[in-house]
């Protein structure tokens, strides 16, 4: 009776050797992806920089980040990275090496402490973002515009990533800790001379809704000051402010 009959197993009438082989890759897979985000969370007071990519090419994006920062970061502080982790695997059907060049690369990142990275992934359940975290010497805009200026000029190769931002401070994602941010980060820009200067703002929000876009505005121009002018066509200053859940970047 057709009730009887069993549900027939989807590997059912595979190579046993074969379907052992598939699941020993995708475990590897997801290891050699997982292990490219250091950490966990963005850390209050931190800096680094935002990049965007594709839906589903986090992991590439992430790989390929790592090698363009140390590109930038030997040019402008003549860092040695040669042993970080190397990204930029430009072609897909390279992945199975790449998996096990991870596999051996994990394997001897065991055997002994290394000194912390100027800059480390941070893990993000947001897709399409990841988040770079930067430490001295390594400074956010200064890096970027040197992603962007290696790009112009075809010295740097890019595939995955798409939009940079850079972070000068993570903050808590409330008025207070917004305001907090602003007065650490603008008066360097804002209030060291008499000079009339055109600024903009522009608040991004991704998983956060507690603080609506003219808030945020007002926060930000009320510590910027009477003296300067809001020009959203020609300003002379872009103020970026990032809002993540329960953290926010400016």
């Amino acid at each position: 009776m057709a009730g009887n009959k069993k549900r027939r197993s989807d590997n059912e009438g595979l190579d046993p050797k074969s379907v052992k082989k598939s699941k020993a890759k995708e475990y590897w897979k997801s290891q050699a992806k997982a292990k490219y985000h250091s950490l966990h969370s963005i850390e209050e007071g931190s800096q680094g920089i935002f990049a965007t990519c594709d839906r589903g090419r986090e992991a590439r994006c992430v790989e390929e980040m790592y090698r363009l920062l140390g590109q930038v970061a030997s040019e402008l502080y003549g860092l040695d990275l040669s042993d970080d982790k190397n990204g930029g695997g430009e072609d897909d059907e390279d992945e199975d090496e790449d998996i096990e060049a991870s596999i051996q690369k994990e394997i001897s990142d065991l055997k002994g402490a290394k000194p912390e990275k100027p800059f480390i992934s941070v893990k993000l359940d947001v897709e399409c973002v990841i988040f770079f975290r930067l430490k001295p010497p390594c400074e956010p805009i200064a890096m970027v515009n040197a992603l962007c200026a290696g790009t112009v000029e075809n010295r740097l190769k890019s595939r995955h990533v798409h939009r940079l931002t850079p972070v000068t401070r993570i903050g808590k994602a409330n008025a207070e800790g917004l305001e907090a941010v602003a007065k650490e980060v603008l008066p360097p820009h804002f209030h060291r001379s008499e000079e009339c200067i055109k600024f903009a703002i522009k608040p991004t929000s991704r998983n956060h809704s507690h603080l609506k876009r003219d808030q945020i505005i007002k926060i930000v121009a009320d510590v910027v000051g009477t003296n300067h002018k809001a020009d959203l066509k020609n300003p002379d200053l872009l103020i970026l402010v990032d809002f993540y859940q329960a953290t926010f970047a400016g």
